[in-house]
């Protein structure tokens, strides 16, 4: 997967849409050979005794594979490979070779303990990014095998085990989909904190609108100093260039995160040259 991002691209509803599209193709492609035995409900057990069966079975051929996780981590790991998914992942997948990416949904909801946990499995080595939405949870090797998570609450054990090939493939198209519209985890904390603040808000949905520094100043009752101060941080903060930058990447950020902050944030910034 390409790990750069695109300032200029900002999820649109036609990407959700294929991506939505992809995972309802994959689960028909499921449905249409759940009579093959390769494909079946499994227990967490035996969903990570077939990812760790696939792992070491590359390992062999002298390959890596990308394991890609999608859903909310704590829950979509827990659910599809059992309470000990968090430490296999790290060990057998990580320190094994292998890589991990873990697509992170309803961002909005994280708590300390979730932002903590993804902190700290980027700073292993996984790819973190944040996408929109909400979905049920997917984990996908390679090409080998997919596990979709179906359990509803208060349920247990309705996990699909999928190694159909077309299947396995729809659902790795799904994710590419959604990596590629995605915001990067600690770019999204940076803008969370920024979104924390209303004086920030005030100062971003001014950006946005692409007003200038005098009238912006005026409108928010503080020195134009004081507003140029304000932007500079920002800039810093989100790691950019530029306020067009900074503008493009305060809008991904919060339709990544399913955030959406008041007033005209979302709208388009100003081109670059006038500010």
């Amino acid at each position: 997967m390409n790990t750069s991002v695109n300032l200029k691209t900002i999820p649109s509803d036609r990407a959700l849409d294929d991506a939505h599209h992809l995972l309802h193709s994959a689960l028909n492609a499921y449905r249409r050979e759940q009579r093959n035995v390769r494909d079946s409900q499994a227990s967490p057990q035996t969903c990570l005794e077939a990812v760790r069966d696939c792992l070491d079975a590359a390992a062999c051929r002298g390959i890596s594979l990308s394991v890609v996780v999608l859903g909310h981590w704590r829950t979509a790991t827990t659910d599809m490979l059992g309470e000990g998914a968090e430490r296999f992942l790290l060990g057998d997948v990580l320190t094994g070779g292998h890589g991990l990416t873990v697509l992170q949904r309803e961002a909005h909801l994280l708590d300390t303990v979730d932002r903590d946990l993804l902190s700290g499995l980027s700073a292993k080595g996984a790819t973190v990014k944040v996408v929109p939405g909400q979905a049920t949870g997917v984990i996908v090797v390679g090409s080998e095998l997919a596990l979709v998570n179906s359990t509803r609450p208060g349920q247990s054990g309705a996990v699909r085990l999928l190694r159909d090939p077309d299947a396995v493939q729809a659902l790795h198209q799904l994710t590419a989909v959604l990596y590629d519209v995605a915001a990067d985890f600690d770019h999204w904390v940076a803008s969370a904190a920024l979104l924390d603040k209303d004086l920030m808000v005030e100062v971003l949905r001014m950006l946005c609108l692409g007003a200038k520094d005098e009238t912006s100043a005026r409108q928010m009752r503080v020195s134009v100093r004081s507003f140029r101060r304000h932007v500079a941080a920002i800039i810093k903060t989100l790691n950019v260039r530029s306020r067009f930058e900074a503008g493009l990447r305060i809008g991904q950020l919060a339709m990544a995160s399913g955030l959406r902050p008041p007033g005209h944030l979302l709208d388009m910034p100003a081109e670059p040259g006038t500010d």
